[in-house]
């Protein structure tokens, strides 16, 4: 039977005692679960209930958030309220609903609330009503019994006083809720937000008990660059993209958050360090590949990383932060590799000086660049003394293998990073960055050599080379040199969507471009040091 709206001056004595109860029960400061638990007990304990539930809805679905059927406390009941049920219609209409006899179920389609022991259907008597609060219907509060004309219209009036006061207690607890994520939360990603991090670092210091505590910073290279190139909404995009990554890793024990700009925190306690160095080797495994993808464009994303652990290497939680900031930076260093520990610089071949800000400059970049500049600098002191190449000689050539791409640092980044095909005055603009370099390095005392090696090392073997297309020897001897060692590195060097080939097709390939590309002696000079180095001792 459909009833209308009850009447709280329906209510008679025991049911006013009841609703005090519960007005009482629902303005103390509880969590839902707590708060559908204590009404449940009450009205099973005031009431002729064997069945009392609480269903919310949540999206398109109505789900039972509490029930205590037969004296059993279900608190995660995991039940989806079909549609079509005496549920499903009190929400729909807003009506309370009042069965006394079994006949009232006659032309209804029941669902069981325990599907594993339906012997428990014996409702005959029932009330639904709809929790309902400022405009919006929230759920629906049922009680139900095995015995005939259990209720009565004074029931269905009390119900409904009590439906008011809990869906009041559900919206506010909703909002609060929802103040509480605006709060903790950052808006972009959906992470916890920096103040919420720093909470979260000072509870787990305060807590570790011979436990582990591991605090990782992560940073996305050049990140400011993507923005200056594709706009901020793409960078916001590629920051959702590394959170989502991160955020797969967020458990009991391990808070991930967003400290800001594209500044990333893992918090995690483990039982040791072996237990945060394998979350580290998780977190870096898992935003490897990393890409942001456009309409027509594929943009890498490179992730760094500085670790610490705490008690091991600090206790307060500044220190911590600055430690692993400073590991943070090593690691941009390092080209994105994870740093844990203290480390010595990267070594680098040859005497700078001035020109040791530009180095720097260049060096950090993006990853690739680093490590692609640090090899050709290291393989050319490898190859020198095959070069025959000592004292000066040599540290023209390091410093040379070192700056040949300096002339990138005028290169707009709208070109360097563009992951597409580049058009046809784009690609003249980045062949350009070899007058660049050597017009960089003609003004510092000592450069000479090196900036005229530096503004040859694009030119070919066959005069179809840049900036001057001039053949053969007419090309510095060590410009020919440099251009093998760029060509090497690039083939046998991860890059972003372009993994490298092995040492061995990287030499046939210079020995199938020798004497087009490449200086067929340098050629046989530096694949013969290759493949010795290369071969097993006798």
């Amino acid at each position: 039977m459909i009833v209308g709206p009850g009447s709280p001056s329906g209510v008679d004595q025991r049911g006013r005692v009841l609703i005090g109860e519960v007005a009482t029960l629902l303005a103390a400061d509880r969590t839902p679960r707590e708060t559908f638990a204590s009404l449940c007990e009450l009205l099973t304990r005031l009431i002729d209930v064997s069945v009392c539930y609480v269903a919310l809805r949540s999206g398109a679905a109505l789900r039972v958030e509490y029930v205590n059927d037969h004296g059993v406390v279900r608190p995660d009941p995991q039940i989806v309220i079909e549609r079509g049920g005496r549920s499903w219609e009190t929400l729909r209409t807003g009506r309370s609903q009042l069965f006394r006899t079994a006949a009232d179920w006659s032309s209804l389609r029941r669902q069981p609330l325990n599907t594993a022991q339906p012997w428990t259907d014996d409702t005959v008597s029932a009330i639904y009503v709809a929790l309902q609060a400022g405009g919006d219907r929230l759920g629906v509060l049922s009680v139900q019994s095995p015995n005939e004309n259990a209720y009565d219209e004074t029931d269905v009036a009390l119900m409904e006083a009590i439906g008011r006061y809990l869906a009041i207690a559900v919206r506010n607890q909703r909002l609060f809720a929802r103040l509480q994520r605006v709060a903790e939360v950052d808006p972009l990603t959906g992470l916890a937000n920096h103040s919420t991090v720093l909470r979260g670092i000072d509870e787990r210091l305060a807590s570790l008990d011979g436990a582990c505590l591991g605090i990782l910073l992560l940073d996305i290279t050049n990140f400011g660059r993507i923005n200056d190139v594709y706009g901020t909404r793409v960078g916001d995009r590629v920051l959702d993209a590394l959170a989502e990554r991160l955020a797969s890793l967020a458990d009991a024990d391990t808070l991930v958050g967003r400290f800001g700009g594209d500044d990333f925190v893992i918090v995690a306690t483990r039982e040791d360090r072996e237990g945060i160095a394998k979350l580290v080797a998780d977190a870096g495994f898992r935003t490897a590949d990393l890409a942001f993808r456009g309409n027509d464009d594929i943009i890498p994303i490179s992730v760094n990383l500085g670790w610490v652990t705490a008690p091991e290497e600090g206790r307060v939680r500044p220190d911590l932060l600055a430690l692993a900031d400073m590991r943070l930076r090593l690691s941009l260093e390092r080209g994105g590799a994870a740093i844990g520990e203290d480390a010595a610089p990267l070594v680098r071949f040859g005497d700078f000086g001035e020109v040791d800000p530009l180095v720097e400059t260049a060096l950090v970049r993006d990853p690739y660049t680093r490590m692609h500049l640090l090899h050709v600098n290291h393989v050319a002191h490898a190859w020198a003394p095959r070069l025959e190449l000592s004292g000066e000689a040599h540290e023209t050539f390091v410093r040379a293998a070192l700056l040949h791409d300096i002339g990138k640092l005028l290169v707009p980044e709208s070109i360097l990073l563009k992951p597409a095909r580049l058009e046809a005055h784009e690609y003249r603009t980045m062949q350009r960055h070899a007058e660049y370099g050597r017009t960089i390095l003609a003004g510092y005392a000592g450069f000479a050599d090196v900036a005229r090696i530096v503004g040859e090392h694009h030119e070919r073997w066959d005069g179809r080379g840049y900036p001057n297309g001039v053949p053969g020897e007419m090309v510095d001897p060590l410009a020919r040199a440099v251009s093998v060692i760029d060509a090497y590195s690039a083939m046998t060097l991860d890059r972003p969507y372009h993994r490298a080939i092995s040492e061995a097709d990287a030499l046939r390939e210079l020995e199938r471009c020798s004497g087009t590309q490449f200086d067929p002696a340098m050629v046989a000079s530096f694949c013969a040091m290759r493949r010795d180095t290369r071969s097993p001792s006798s």
